[in-house]
């Protein structure tokens, strides 16, 4: 433990009183990575950042099957509803449009990426990043269709 807050890596963490009675005088604690208590499920908020991508930039369009070379990026949050659409930089590349679209979608702090299909390099470096992959059976869903699925299945 630092004297920043933070443990091994840099991880921030949270203090958990595991025990604490009338009757002791010790109160026992343990600081615990946040990413520890998010896997554990001990936040009880499913509060998550959800990456969709677009063919256009509202939210009646038509998801985008490509990942790395998709149009657009929808960032859907599911604590505030709110809903941005960031123009895809990679779409033009020549090469790895995939390796850096994920590192624009892992910059936005999402948990899940909703798309028509992931490349080996991408799937490899968002399990690296413990993002779920999600691939709808219907790939002519808009964008609006997909986040009323999505969070009626979060219900």
């Amino acid at each position: 433990m630092t004297a920043n807050g933070t443990i091994a890596g840099n991880a921030p963490v949270i203090l958990i009183i595991l025990r604490k009675t009338k009757k002791q005088s010790l109160v026992r604690f343990a600081f615990l990575p946040i990413s520890h208590l998010v896997k554990k499920k001990l936040f009880k908020n499913n509060i998550m950042k959800i990456a969709i991508t677009s063919s256009g930039n509202s939210p009646d369009s038509v998801m985008d099957s490509r990942f790395g070379r998709c149009m657009y990026f929808v960032f859907y949050d599911t604590k505030t509803g709110a809903m941005e659409f960031v123009p895809n930089p990679n779409k033009d590349a020549i090469e790895g449009a995939g390796p850096a679209s994920v590192q624009l979608v892992a910059s936005k702090g999402v948990d899940k990426v909703i798309s028509g299909e992931f490349g080996n390099k991408v799937k490899a470096l968002f399990d690296s990043l413990k993002v779920q992959l999600i691939i709808p059976e219907n790939p002519s869903l808009t964008i609006n269709q997909i986040v009323d699925k999505f969070v009626k299945q979060q219900k």
